[in-house]
């Protein structure tokens, strides 16, 4: 008899034999991971632990040349949270629940409100563990006691010291020196070469900005170079080894101006109420030695960061106090160009001593410019000398149209009216006056009536504070046009030199050292001279060579004044060169030839 074929046995049996096989071969595959292969897998695991911290160098200070600090990397007391030692057990929500309860009570105590949200601690915790998050800046000493209470009472909160960047001088040159502040880890070039990112103080504006880092040269600026930390991390980013500090940080240089702070802080009380500017340099060297721009505002505004109301409110101000007036403005310099407009007579070949009778104001093509002395008839029979004294607007048009345009120019343009002046900081080029520009703004033809205009500093021409100050060193130093500078030199933590700026010409006035001469007896008359518009600049501190200005500007009926002087004189065997401008003023006579012996009472006394 046949046996009956049990077909839920063999289905059985077929399903055994599967798993048996799925058994083994899971058991080889476990062999081969874990035994042969565990190795590897342990090496990679701890790959994918290490991170890479950045450690940030210090910021080198900015000196002025009678050594006042003007930037430095100052002490904070802050508060950070170590989320290491705040951790609790399980799940990361439950570490910031915790951390972001001891926020809100350390807020309370200190009497403030809170400088991070909630947000902002979760994603810390999610993606920097293993870093400290900052959660309250600038401390109180009355602030800092209470966190220090905190600090007993739970792991994780500590006061710690933090570099920032402080304006010990507040106002002080703060157009020139700009601002750092924390540079955004999303922008830095380097931000892929760590896991957790610690951002350097990054100049933003100003000295800040052109001294962080010497583009181009062999030279380390304010920022020095980043160090950094290998630490091993837990699966959810806490620090659980520190295993190399290999990277030290380099920090940054030092650098040290030509301005004089005293001289500085002496202009900008001159000019504080005022809507202007002043700039003063050394003839010989180009040197500046007060660089200064009203109104001002306080640097410290800025570190560590600005909010956006006090930030629209500076940059709404119809006075522009941002607005460095004495390198980025551009005047048109009314009187204070006729020095160079004299010149120009000179070298077409008008003696210095030829006269010219002025009867109140000169008709050109048709076109009638009065001269300052129009209400009274004129001045009469006048040269030269007596024209700068008296600011004769009929002499210097008169002898200026038969020089021509082209005649003007070539001493313009020697003297570095439209052209960059070479200064670190760039600035304003001003605006040379010419036939092409004047077809493509005004759609028309030069004529001798705009030669009369630009060479009484009317009209299409124009130059900065800054310029003004070179000009007027130019005339100073026999016709030098010298290149500005207001880095003297770099220097090491250590006091080492590491460079140091010489002084460089940069051209010469298109003009004989005979017709300077003339111009500088001019000049002269202009400040010492009982009837000479400057006479206000007398002091007796320095004896000073000057010219007064008055420039209009806009249209009738609202036409308005800027009031404009340009000096120069030696003492203590040093020549200075200063220039200065008062917007909506009544004329440089009045407003700037005082400011001017002043700021020489004050600075050399």
């Amino acid at each position: 008899m046949a046996m009956k074929f049990d077909s839920s046995r063999m289905r059985l049996l077929i399903i055994g034999a599967v798993l048996l096989i799925i058994f083994i071969a899971m058991a080889v595959k476990s062999f081969n991971e874990q035994i042969r292969k565990g190795g590897e897998h342990a090496s990679a695991v701890d790959r994918q632990s290490i991170r890479r911290i950045r450690i940030p160098a210090k910021r080198g200070k900015i000196f002025s040349a009678d050594l006042q600090v003007l930037a430095e990397s100052t002490v904070s007391y802050d508060v950070n949270f170590y989320f290491d030692e705040m951790r609790r057990p399980g799940p990361p929500s439950r570490t910031v629940r915790h951390a972001t309860e001891l926020y809100h009570e350390l807020a309370e105590r200190l009497g403030r409100e809170p400088e991070v949200d909630d947000e902002e601690i979760k994603y810390h915790v999610y993606n920097r563990a293993g870093l400290p998050m900052t959660v309250m800046t600038n401390l109180s000493d009355r602030e800092i006691a209470a966190a220090f209470e905190l600090q007993h009472r739970y792991p994780g909160i500590e006061v710690v010291a933090d570099s920032l960047r402080f304006y010990p001088q507040f106002e002080t040159a703060c157009h020139l020196i700009g601002y750092a502040r924390s540079q955004d880890p999303a922008k830095a070039f380097d931000r892929r070469d760590f896991f957790y990112y610690q951002p350097d103080l990054v100049g933003r504006s100003g000295l800040e900005q052109y001294c962080d880092v010497f583009s181009g040269r062999d030279l380390r600026g304010l920022r020095g170079e980043p160090g950094y930390e290998v630490v091993k991390v837990d699966n959810y980013g806490f620090v659980r080894e520190l295993l190399d500090r290999t990277g030290e940080t380099v920090n940054g240089n030092n650098v040290v101006l030509t301005i004089d702070a005293r001289a500085q802080k002496i202009a900008e009380n001159l000019l504080r109420g005022s809507v202007g500017a002043m700039a003063v340099i050394d003839a010989d060297t180009g040197a500046v030695i007060v660089m200064a721009s009203a109104p001002s505002y306080n640097l410290n505004l800025f570190s560590p960061f600005i909010g956006r109301e006090r930030y629209a409110a500076l940059t709404n101000d119809p006075d522009k106090p941002l607005f460095n007036r004495a390198l980025n403005g551009s005047y048109m310099p009314g009187s204070t160009i006729k020095p160079l407009s004299a010149l120009a007579i000179l070298e077409n070949g008008t003696p210095a001593d030829d006269e010219v009778v002025c009867d109140g104001e000169s008709v050109v093509d048709g076109v009638h410019i009065r001269c300052t002395a129009w209400k009274y008839g004129g001045h009469g029979r006048i040269d030269l000398y007596t024209a700068l004294e008296r600011s004769c607007n009929d002499y210097i048009i008169e002898e200026s149209v038969k020089a021509g345009l082209d005649g003007l120019l070539k001493v313009y343009d020697s003297a570095g009216i439209g052209r960059p002046t070479g200064f670190e900081l760039g600035g304003a080029s001003g605006r040379l006056p010419g036939r092409e520009a004047m077809r493509l703004r005004e759609k028309r033809n030069w004529s001798r009536a705009d030669t009369g205009f630009v060479a009484i500093g009317q009209g299409m021409v124009e130059f900065s504070p800054l310029q003004g100050a070179l000009i007027a060193g130019a005339l100073a130093n026999g016709g030098k046009l010298m290149r500005p500078f207001v880095i003297r030199k770099v220097i090491d933590e250590a006091g080492t030199l590491r460079s140091e700026t010489a002084p460089e010409i940069r051209g010469f006035l298109a003009a004989s050292p005979e017709h300077i001469a003339a111009v500088k007896q001019g000049m002269f008359n202009v400040v010492n001279a009982p009837r000479g518009t400057g006479k206000l600049a007398l002091n007796s501190a320095i004896t000073l060579y000057g010219k007064t200005g008055t420039a209009e500007f806009g249209r009738k009926p609202r036409l308005r004044n800027n009031s404009l002087f340009m000096c120069f004189g030696t003492a203590n065997d040093r020549t200075y060169a200063m220039f200065i401008v008062i917007e909506n003023g009544a004329g440089g006579g009045r407003d700037c030839a005082p400011l001017a012996a002043a700021f020489f009472e004050q600075y050399l006394q």
